[in-house]
């Protein structure tokens, strides 16, 4: 729960200083600070769907990387009690 507040807070932070940075870069045309019918927002969302674009294509890649760690199949003579540590006798889910 903890994890989810600190990245939309991130988020919100992150999502103030691309509007800070593009109101200064475009003189308010793209993001006008008074009536949003005065300006080009579809401006704004092309840039946030290239962002989003940019941002899939990366997870792709680093998804597609990844390798999955192998792990020895359990047995009999392996499995241990996950309480105590010892052999495990006659249990059913080996």
């Amino acid at each position: 729960m903890g994890a989810f507040l600190v990245t939309s807070a991130l988020g919100s932070y992150v999502a103030i200083v691309l509007v800070i940075i593009v109101r200064a870069a475009s003189n308010s045309d793209w993001y006008p600070s008074e009536d949003p019918n005065h300006g080009h927002m579809e401006y704004f969302y092309f840039l946030l769907s290239g962002l989003m674009v940019i941002n899939f294509v990366v997870f792709l890649y680093i998804a597609s990387s990844y390798k999955y760690k192998t792990v020895p199949k359990r047995t009999k003579e392996t499995a241990k009690d996950l309480d105590t540590g010892q052999p495990a006798d006659g249990d059913p889910s080996v």
